[in-house]
């Protein structure tokens, strides 16, 4: 594991683009020890990530399994995260998600994030996945953070059905143990992935859409929330 690369990500000083290009590399790295440990054995990988985490650690995840000769479809989901009025995370919902047609003929579920810590926002894209894009049962579950919160396996665990126990493989960078009241980790990547990831704000966000699936696209009329699948085939 690259430590300086680490330590530059959880610097709040770190200059966005120089942030990017660690983030990357650290993303590269987490699949390269998931390919390690037997993650994906099977034929299909359907590679998720919520949209403040699409280019800085999905897109270059994905590139490397591609150039080692494994079959990738790729979602990138909107959330929505709620709060409370003292600040804290309340719930998440997915406003919406645009996937690859071959998605769900994928048995292995690969997610990654940036940093996984107060849960909600991982738990709903899990969920949304899991249950709202159709019947698919995955054979292995993976999750790849450059960062995570010391009870997010155990959490993680805990939200999963009965037919998905067993199946979850957490790896990540480095374990924090500190939460601010606005579900921020501490050290964490040094703020909130949004933020890190170049985003204006939640609005801008949602304004994002992956090169992929921009020729795909017909932005004269919106997708309905959670449901566009492209009708192009191929990646």
């Amino acid at each position: 594991m690259n430590k300086a690369a680490l330590d530059e990500i959880s610097n709040p000083a770190t200059k966005p683009a120089d942030y990017a290009t660690f983030a990357s590399s650290l993303s590269v790295e987490l699949v390269e020890r998931a390919i390690e440990c037997g993650a994906f054995p099977l034929t299909g990988i359907h590679a998720v990530s919520a949209a403040a985490d699409y280019k800085i650690v999905l897109e270059p995840a994905v590139e490397f399994l591609r150039s080692k000769g494994y079959l990738v479809a790729t979602s990138c989901i909107w959330p929505v995260t709620e709060m409370l009025m003292e600040g804290v995370v309340d719930r998440t919902t997915i406003s919406m998600a645009m996937s690859d047609i071959q998605a769900p003929q994928m048995p292995q579920l690969l997610v990654l994030a940036q940093a996984v810590s107060t849960f909600t926002e991982l738990e709903a894209v899990l969920t949304h996945v899991l249950f709202d894009m159709g019947p698919v049962t995955y054979k292995r579950i993976t999750v790849l953070s450059l960062v995570s919160h010391v009870d997010a396996e155990r959490h993680l665990n805990g939200m999963f059905p009965q037919e998905e126990e067993g199946k979850l493989l957490l790896l990540d960078h480095r374990k924090d143990t500190q939460l601010t009241l606005t579900g921020e980790l501490k050290p964490g990547i040094g703020g909130r992935p949004i933020d890190r990831a170049g985003f204006l704000s939640y609005a801008d966000s949602r304004s994002f859409v992956p090169a992929a699936f921009r020729d795909r696209y017909d932005f004269t009329s919106r997708p309905k929330p959670s449901t566009y699948v492209p009708k192009a085939p191929g990646f």
